[in-house]
């Protein structure tokens, strides 16, 4: 892989071999039998590797890349109209449009952190989407100063997190649960996001900074997975409050029959994740911390 490497004597620094012997994802490399190793030398090298990684992502993560992208799709057309006065929903939408694919695109890419502050906003568009249906007034989102300058103050979106626990209690533990775990782990700099992006080489006491994170395949397809998990959940929750008010859009004739079977997909996935060596191990680890 092409890295810059310095020539640092580091193996005996701040514990630089028992932070190697947990650097999972380079053993997990080891075994992949698609990784890849993309060129990163030059902003060429850079453009070429991702648009590679994107178009062989079909064939390396199989079903998980089709589900994912199956539910973008959905999420795409599963409205015919929106009556003009819901036009904060369509503003709130576009953004989870937006944000979704690009936690899809980052993912294969090989940027996670990149990918789940993506996912972050998703969440947050979600809520205030959903939130829009019934109150559709821009002053339920914003306030403006003095000056006509437009603010969102933290009271509206208090308000709308807890019409949506008052309202929808499943939907708020999920949505407060991911983005709990997004931000516990990645929204700040912490030494295990940072070892996406650092590859010790202890046979030639020397360190690598790569730009693209180290391929890991649990990862990625897990993560493709909840983002698709994600999209259906918020398009599950739109449809349900909006039969409070009909008349705020039509949804597609086809929505009802496409998201079912992506729900049979979705959930055959996330058993394989809840049932795998690794997603077993981390539960089991977090339950012995939670011990001690």
């Amino acid at each position: 892989m092409a890295v810059l490497l310095y020539p640092t004597k580091c193996t005996n620094h701040l514990g630089i071999e028992s932070l190697y012997s947990v650097h999972c994802s380079a053993l997990i490399r080891s075994v992949h039998k698609n990784f890849m190793e993309p060129k990163q030398d030059t902003l060429d090298d850079i453009i070429n590797s991702e648009h590679d990684m994107v178009r062989s992502a079909p064939d390396r993560f199989g079903e998980h890349f089709q589900f994912a992208f199956e539910a973008h799709a959905l999420l795409n057309d599963f409205i015919l109209s929106v009556d003009a006065s819901r036009f904060v929903f369509t503003i709130f939408l576009s953004q989870m449009r937006k944000h979704s694919l690009l936690a899809l695109l980052s993912t294969l890419r090989l940027h996670r952190t990149q990918a789940l502050m993506d996912v972050r906003q998703v969440l947050e568009a979600g809520v205030n989407a959903a939130y829009a249906i019934l109150q559709p007034d821009i002053s339920h989102f914003a306030e403006f100063d003095e000056h006509r300058f437009i603010e969102t103050p933290k009271k509206l979106s208090h308000k709308r997190y807890q019409w949506l626990t008052a309202n929808h209690p499943k939907a708020s533990r999920s949505i407060q649960g991911m983005k709990d775990i997004i931000n516990d782990s990645i929204s700040h700099s912490n030494l295990v996001s940072g070892m996406l992006n650092f590859v010790p080489d202890l046979k030639n006491d020397a360190f690598g900074t790569p730009f693209f994170d180290i391929e890991d395949e649990y990862h990625i397809k897990n993560d493709l997975w909840m983002v698709g998990d994600v999209l259906i959940g918020f398009m599950d929750l739109f449809y349900g409050v909006s039969r409070t008010t009909p008349e705020a859009m039509k949804f597609s004739s086809d929505f009802i029959e496409r998201i079912r079977a992506l729900r049979i997909k979705d959930d055959q996935l996330k058993q394989e994740v809840m049932t795998s060596e690794r997603f077993i191990k981390t539960m089991e680890s977090k339950t012995q911390s939670t011990k001690k």
